[in-house]
């Protein structure tokens, strides 16, 4: 089910429908609400909201269709409403008889041909290893459980986590601490379930947004390497003299296999191995730096 539409996902509009007293009273002006998702995580209240209307004659309801729960879920700029209700264009909804999305409609998480592609105005679906099926929705640049489902208070906690990384991993910048509550065994059960290889690069999009990593099975340096950082360590070791400490014919095991330095103070790593599950070799302390064919270069 895809619609190609731009999209508001500013879901702070419709917390207030999911209350059960009237915050609109006086000296009553800030409500407390309930984690929603990655981007909502952080929210701690809010007042008056323009999908929310002191209205105390409610109109009569009518059935929403799988049209309103699209326009919620991918296509949503704020509206207005009672408690519990959405009104868009003149006619009024109750949130509970949304239709559910259904994990048959849904798309799995999958790389293809070395990318994740969250497209917008898609739903996708991620089944756990207890046989749990969270679905998401990606609208234009975020990723997450769909609106109508949280809006019915169906925010779980394993999706949260499915949605809050790959959210990171499409952001522009990777701080490895904002997986925190994400371990690594997680990691690596989203990236194996998407079908990525360990050792093996991949790209993630979520609409604009889009960064390409490299899994590590090492933990050393985290599970998603981004792309920059693997180039740069990986010249450290490849490029000529990127290993001048070392003594030629010190033995270095990457990815558990070994490297003999070279005359040129490098070793012959194929680019894609492991970089980052290195075993180095302790110093010589004997070894008669005058005769090496790199420094004894350097000191004429």
């Amino acid at each position: 089910m895809r619609i190609n539409s731009s999209v508001n996902n500013d879901i702070t509009l419709l917390d207030l429908l999911l209350k059960k007293k009237h915050y609109g009273k006086k000296n009553q002006t800030k409500a407390p609400l309930q984690e929603m998702d990655l981007l909502t995580e952080s929210i701690e209240s809010i007042g008056k909201s323009d999908c929310y209307s002191k209205s105390s004659s409610p109109n009569i309801l009518s059935k929403p269709g799988l049209a309103e729960l699209e326009w919620l879920n991918f296509n949503f700029k704020g509206c207005s409403g009672n408690i519990g209700t959405l009104i868009r264009d003149g006619k009024e909804y109750a949130i509970k008889d949304l239709p559910d999305v259904e994990p048959s409609w849904c798309k799995e998480i999958k790389v293809i041909n070395g990318v994740v592609n969250l497209e917008s105005g898609q739903y996708y679906k991620y089944t756990s290893e207890d046989g749990s099926i969270y679905t998401f929705a990606s609208s234009q640049n975020h990723f997450g459980q769909p609106l109508s489902e949280q809006l019915k208070s169906r925010q779980d906690e394993g999706a949260i986590k499915v949605a809050k990384f790959w959210n990171i991993l499409a952001s522009n910048t990777l701080n490895n601490t904002e997986f925190h509550g994400i371990s690594f065994d997680e990691q690596k059960k989203y990236l194996e379930s998407a079908g990525i290889n360990k050792n093996s690069f991949f790209t993630i999009k979520v609409g604009e947004r889009e960064n390409t990593y490299f899994f590590s099975e090492s933990m050393n340096v985290g599970i998603c390497v981004p792309k920059s950082q693997y180039d740069s360590s990986y010249n450290f070791f490849a490029q000529n003299g990127g290993l001048k400490d070392y003594p030629v014919g010190s033995k270095i095991y990457i990815d558990n296999v070994e490297y003999t330095v070279s005359p040129h103070h490098n070793v012959d790593v194929p680019y894609g191995a492991d970089i980052f599950n290195i075993k180095m070799p302790s110093l010589d302390e004997n070894y008669d730096w005058k005769k090496d064919p790199l420094t004894a270069k350097e000191d004429l």
